[in-house]
C-alpha cells in the first residue's frame, strides 16, 4: 500500500487526516501527510488497521445490500457525532473488549456505508440524524438496542411523509428529498470539502454551505439537481471502472505472458475470436472502452449540472481511451514478462490515471476545461476520484492507481504531441517502473 492508496482508501472511509493520524496511524497529522505524501513509508501496523477497516466497511456494506434491495423504502441511522454513535447498544459490549481509540476508528468507515447505501440506492433510503432526546421520547422505557433505533429511524422519515406506515404507503413522486442529512452524506461521499460544495452553489460561501447541512436553511433546488448530475456521473465513471477490472478478471485481457498478444505472432488466424494482433484484427480493446461507453450514455447529466454548456461532455473521454494499449507496448511486456518464472500473483495489472489536481485533470487533450465553469469542473474532478478510489478497493487485485506527474511525463513525452493514448502508455510504464523498484527494494531487504 502506498501513500496514494493509502489517501484514497482514507477518502473512501471519510477520514480526515487528523482523525486518520490519531485513530489509525497514531501519529502526527504532519507524518500521516508524509505517508500519502510518499515522503515516508507506510508502517506494516498502519496497513494491516486500514486492511481491516476496509474488509469491515465491504462486508457491512456487502450485507446490507440485500435487505435494502428488497424494501421499496428505507430509513437509516445517522450518527452525525462519534459520541452518539459511541453510546449505540452494540458498541458498549465491544468497548469491553476493544480499546476506546479502536472503536473510535470505526466510526467513519460506519458512516461511509451508509453514505454509500444513500448513494447506491438514491429515491428510496433516507437518512435519520440520531437525536438522542427525540429517541429517549420515542422509546419512553423499552430497552435501547439496534432494531428498537432502526424502528425510530423509519417512524421519524415516515412522520416526514416519505415512507407511509402501517402498510398504507403514500404514494409520492421517486425519490426522496434531499435534506440536510443526505447533503452532508451524499458531499462526503463524492469527495467534496465543504468549500468545494459551496463553489458549485454559486455564490454561497463555506457557512452558508454549513447551514444547508445543519437544515437551517432551505437547500436551493439547483444545489439538489447538481448534487443528483453527480451521482450519476459517478455511477458511470465506477461502471466503467468496473468493466475494466472484470474484464481483465475473466478474459485475461492484459495477461503479457499470452501468446496471443504477441502482435508479430505468424502463426495467427484471421478467425482466431481470442488472438489480439494486428493480423486478426481483435485488438479494439471492449474493456478499455466501458468508460467511454458508459458516459456517452449519460451525456445529458452533464448538461443538467449547469444548463446547455457542452464543456464538460468529453471531459471521461480519458477513459475511453484508459484502457488502450498499443500494440508494440504490449509487445514489449509480454518480452519482459517471460523472464518472470516464478508464477507468482504480481498483484494489480491495470493502472487508473489518478489527477492529483483539478488543473491537470482539465489540461488532459480528451478534458478540455472552461475556466468559466470552474466550479463544476472541481465538483466532477472530486466525484471522479471517488469513483476511481472505490473501483481501486472494490477490485483491488484488478486495478492500481497510479498518480499523474506532469514534470515526469513531459519528460518522458519528449517532445512528442501530448494525446491521451501517450497519456496511458506512460501510466502504464511508470505502474511498471514502480513495480521493478519495489521488488529490487524487497530484494535488497532479503
Amino acid at each position: 500500500m502506498d501513500g496514494l492508496t493509502l489517501h484514497a482508501f482514507r477518502r473512501i472511509m471519510f477520514f480526515s487526516v487528523e482523525e486518520a493520524a490519531l485513530y489509525v496511524g497514531k501519529v502526527s497529522p504532519e507524518a500521516w501527510r508524509m505517508y500519502e505524501n510518499g515522503e515516508a513509508a507506510v508502517p506494516e501496523e498502519t496497513m494491516e488497521l486500514v486492511a481491516h477497516l476496509l474488509r469491515w466497511y465491504e462486508d457491512t456494506y456487502s450485507g446490507m445490500l440485500g435487505s435494502i434491495e428488497t424494501h421499496s423504502h428505507v430509513a437509516m441511522t445517522w450518527y452525525a457525532t462519534i459520541e452518539d454513535w459511541l453510546e449505540q447498544p452494540g458498541n458498549r459490549k465491544v468497548r469491553e473488549i476493544f480499546s476506546l481509540g479502536c472503536i473510535k476508528a470505526m466510526w467513519r468507515p460506519c458512516q461511509a456505508v451508509v453514505a454509500r447505501i444513500a448513494a447506491d440506492f438514491f429515491g428510496k433510503v433516507a437518512l435519520v440524524k440520531f437525536d438522542l432526546d427525540l429517541y429517549s421520547r420515542w422509546l419512553d422505557g423499552r430497552k435501547d438496542n439496534t432494531e428498537m433505533r432502526g424502528l425510530w429511524a423509519r417512524h421519524m422519515s415516515d412522520s416526514r411523509g416519505e415512507g407511509g406506515s402501517r402498510g398504507k404507503r403514500r404514494k409520492r413522486k421517486r425519490g426522496l428529498k434531499i435534506d440536510g442529512v443526505l447533503l452532508s452524506a451524499l458531499r462526503q461521499y463524492l469527495f467534496l470539502s465543504v468549500e468545494e460544495a459551496a463553489l458549485l452553489a454559486g455564490s454561497e460561501t463555506p457557512e452558508e454551505w454549513m447551514m444547508y447541512e445543519g437544515g437551517e436553511k432551505t437547500i436551493p433546488e439547483n444545489v439538489k439537481e447538481s448534487i443528483k448530475s453527480l451521482l450519476k456521473w459517478h455511477a458511470a465513471m465506477f461502471d466503467g471502472f468496473k468493466e475494466m477490472a472484470l474484464g481483465n478478471e475473466e478474459d485475461d485481457v492484459l495477461d503479457f505472458e499470452k501468446e496471443e498478444f504477441d502482435a508479430d505472432n505468424d502463426g495467427c488466424a484471421e478467425d482466431n475470436e481470442e488472438c489480439r494482433c494486428s493480423e486478426c484484427g481483435n485488438n479494439d480493446n471492449k474493456y478499455g472502452k466501458a468508460i467511454g461507453v458508459a458516459v456517452e450514455e449519460k451525456q445529458g447529466v452533464l448538461r443538467s449540472i449547469n444548463g446547455d454548456s457542452d464543456s464538460f461532455t468529453e471531459i471521461a473521454d480519458l477513459g475511453e481511451i484508459q484502457g488502450e494499449l498499443s500494440e508494440s507496448d504490449e509487445n514489449d511486456r509480454s518480452e519482459d514478462d517471460e523472464n518472470d518464472d516464478d508464477g507468482d500473483d504480481d498483484g494489480p495489472i491495470f493502472p487508473l490515471l489518478w489527477f492529483d489536481t483539478v488543473e491537470d485533470w482539465l489540461n488532459s487533450p480528451g478534458a478540455t476545461g472552461d475556466v468559466n465553469h470552474y466550479d463544476v469542473s472541481v465538483a466532477m474532478w472530486r466525484s471522479y476520484q471517488s469513483a476511481m478510489a472505490l473501483a481501486a478497493n472494490d477490485y483491488y487485485d484488478e486495478l492500481s492507481l497510479v498518480k499523474f506527474d506532469s514534470k515526469a511525463y513531459a519528460k518522458w513525452l519528449g517532445g512528442r504531441e501530448d494525446t491521451d493514448e501517450m497519456r496511458v502508455e506512460w501510466t502504464f510504464d511508470a505502474l511498471y517502473e514502480k513495480a521493478d523498484t519495489e521488488n529490487n527494494e524487497e530484494q535488497v531487504l532479503l
